[in-house]
C-alpha cells in the first residue's frame, strides 16, 4: 500500500506542513461527482504522502435529531478499503451522539446512498433500513 495517512478534519486544517485544506476534500467530491452540502463539515480524510493530495473524505452534518454524512473516495484509490474506513468513523461518531442524548432527543440517521453497492452493506452491518428511493439513489435511515 502507498504512503496514505488518516487525518481527522481539524487536524487537516491545522497541518500546514502538508499544504492541504478542506478545499481540496471538496475539490475530490466534485470530480466524483459527490455534490456535498456546504453545512457537511470535514469529518475525516485519507492523504497520499507522496502525491500530497486527499484521497477519500468524509463529510458530516449533525442539527439535533439529525445525522448525515457524505462518503468520497478517488476512483483510483478505491477498493483499498478507505471508503469503508470512513463509513465506520461516521457511523462511529452517530453512535456517539446517541449515547449522549436521552432517549426523547435520540438522532435519527438519514443517508443518501448514490452507489448501489453500498446499500446492502449499510444495511447488514449497521441495521439499516430503506426509508425511500429516488431515481436510482436511496434513502437509509436508522428508523
Amino acid at each position: 500500500m502507498k504512503n496514505i495517512q488518516l487525518i481527522y478534519g481539524d487536524d487537516l486544517l491545522d497541518s500546514d506542513d502538508l499544504n492541504l485544506a478542506d478545499n481540496d476534500s471538496r475539490a475530490l467530491a466534485a470530480r466524483c461527482e459527490i455534490r456535498i452540502s456546504s453545512q457537511k463539515d470535514l469529518l475525516a480524510s485519507y492523504v497520499d504522502l507522496e502525491e500530497k493530495i486527499i484521497i477519500a473524505a468524509a463529510f458530516d452534518f449533525f442539527v439535533l435529531g439529525y445525522y448525515s454524512f457524505d462518503v468520497v473516495v478517488d476512483r483510483r484509490y478505491r477498493r483499498m478499503g478507505l471508503g469503508k474506513k470512513l463509513i465506520d468513523i461516521a457511523m462511529q461518531k452517530f453512535y456517539e451522539l446517541q449515547s449522549d442524548l436521552d432517549d426523547f432527543d435520540k438522532t435519527t440517521l438519514l443517508l443518501h446512498v448514490v452507489n448501489p453497492v453500498l446499500v446492502p452493506y449499510l444495511m447488514r452491518e449497521y441495521d439499516l433500513v430503506v426509508t425511500n428511493e429516488i431515481n436510482s439513489d436511496t434513502i437509509l435511515s436508522s428508523e
